[in-house]
Formats: structure tokens, C-alpha cells, sequence
């Protein structure tokens, strides 16, 4: 996946599954993946799961009804939201990654 975005660059590289949870050795590899994209806004990674692709409203709303963190999530998308600051918050979610501050989507306006 490394190599098919640096073909095509500022491509988001999109995972889905069907599946409701990822397996560990996933979310390693996805992790390992996107923290790669982060730098420099090179290949910003999107995960979607069941919960998302299932769900009436998609994300962020369908994680309104989950963690505090993933509510907290949610609610941030009031009023200004990004392609891009769904990826990052994907990411937090489904992979345990922190919020990329450095990325383009959270700089003033």
C-alpha cells in the first residue's frame, strides 16, 4: 500500500471491513500504515468497519452511542469537518492513534 500511494500521491488509502472489530494483528499493521501517511500529509488513512458502513448516518454520528472518546469525537465534527479529520479520527478510533496535530486540517482558519 506504501508503494501505491507514492504512485498516486495525496491519495487517501481506504480500509473497510465488514467485520465489527479488527484482529490485532490489523490494527498493527494499519497502525504501522498510517502513522507512516501522517508525516508530511503523504497518504492519510481511512478505517471503516460494520459499525460505520452499517450505520443509518455513517461516522461520525454512529459513534455518538460508543466510548466517551469516540462521543467526544463525534462531537467535535460540529459545525467544520474534513475528509480529512475523518481519517485522523478513524484512526483514533480503530487504531488507538492519538490526534495528529500537524495535520493541515487542524491549523486556523
Amino acid at each position: 500500500m506504501r508503494a501505491l500511494s507514492q504512485h498516486f500521491p495525496g491519495a487517501v488509502l481506504a480500509f473497510a471491513s465488514m467485520t465489527t472489530k479488527l484482529t490485532s494483528d490489523k490494527v498493527e499493521a494499519l497502525r504501522a500504515l498510517a502513522t507512516w501517511g501522517r508525516r508530511r500529509w503523504q497518504a492519510p488513512v481511512l478505517v471503516l468497519t460494520a459499525r460505520e458502513l452499517a450505520s443509518d448516518f455513517g461516522s461520525p454520528s454512529c459513534w455518538k452511542a460508543g466510548s466517551p472518546v469516540e462521543k467526544a469525537l463525534a462531537d467535535s465534527f460540529r459545525g467544520r469537518s474534513s475528509f480529512w479529520m475523518l481519517c485522523d479520527a478513524s484512526q483514533q478510533v480503530h487504531l488507538g492513534l492519538p490526534p495528529s496535530s500537524d495535520w493541515p486540517h487542524y491549523e486556523s482558519p
